[in-house]
């Protein structure tokens, strides 16, 4: 990996995080950075009423989510009686439906995921190793706010369109959810996504 980098004569990072990495891990000097592409011909603000329910993404890797801050997110959402959709991570996804009751999202179409952005009052992104983050990229193209750590790719995409919320550690992340859902903060009514 680290020849095949050195050997590239034009290296180009997909964010600032993905530059930082490469630059401290392999000593390469980004070029440029291009955020990956969403499609906002699909990823838009749909036309449905919000319903009481937010979608936890849950990760793609093992290690890429607290199983124990995904269930104190699940113990704040059961409090306040807000529906739980949730996608990634099928380990961690089994784990819950064991305690809480949540509906998974696998295999549906682009559509029918930003439908579900769109219906969505909030996308959690607990992750806190996240280069790009199309998750959080996808909801904020559809008008959703995202909460997630004040790190990596997420911090990028939240801090660009300012449709989010972004936690220093877990307890604030918490904090912020309760206050998110008590309607405490209010976003922009239209954002245009510069990704």
């Amino acid at each position: 990996y680290n020849k095949l980098l050195k050997d590239a004569n034009m290296t180009i990072a997909n964010s600032q995080t993905t530059a930082t990495l490469l630059h401290t891990l392999y000593k390469i000097e980004v070029d440029g950075i291009v955020y990956p592409p969403v499609d906002t011909e699909i990823f838009r603000p749909y036309i449905v009423r919000k319903e009481n329910q937010v979608l936890l993404y849950l990760g793609s890797y093992a290690g890429d989510t607290d199983e124990k801050l995904v269930k104190g997110i699940c113990e704040v959402l059961k409090k306040k009686g807000i529906e739980i959709l949730v996608m990634g991570n099928k380990i961690i996804m089994d784990k819950l439906s064991e305690k809480f009751e949540v509906i998974p999202i696998s295999g549906v179409s682009d559509i029918e995921l930003a439908k579900i952005y769109s219906k969505s009052k909030l996308t959690i992104c607990p992750q806190e190793w996240e280069q790009f983050g199309y998750v959080v990229a996808e909801s904020i193209a559809c008008g959703t706010p995202v909460l997630a750590f004040n790190i990596m790719g997420p911090k990028e995409i939240i801090e660009q369109t300012k449709l989010g919320l972004l936690a220093k550690n877990r307890r604030e992340f918490l904090r912020m959810l309760e206050e998110y859902l008590d309607s405490r903060y209010s976003f922009p009514e239209k954002i245009y996504l510069s990704l």
